[in-house]
């Protein structure tokens, strides 16, 4: 997955505002209104298995600080690269 934040639908300009706790939380709220909406168990159609995948796939990323920290870095245009990123005791 390339951008899971497109997937949620936000840009880059409100994902590098937030800190990643409360950028989390957006996203756990979005998550949660799609399942509802598209989970398997509620919505037979085969639109509503993709969509339930696709936004699966992107909160498993997004839900740790590790793959906050790639998809930021991917949303930005550059793709990961561990040069980039900053080690957690260097962070200011």
């Amino acid at each position: 997955m390339k951008n899971p934040f497109k997937v949620f639908g936000l840009e880059y300009s409100l994902v590098r505002k937030l800190d990643n706790q409360a950028l989390r939380n957006i996203l756990k709220v979005i998550y949660r209104e799609v399942q509802r909406k598209y989970h398997p168990d509620k919505n037979s159609g085969e639109d509503a298995q993709i969509i339930s995948r696709m936004y699966n796939e992107a909160w498993a990323t997004l839900n740790t600080d590790d793959g906050m920290d790639e998809a930021r870095f991917v949303s930005m245009g550059r793709g990961l690269n561990k040069s980039y990123i900053p080690h957690p005791d260097n962070r200011v």
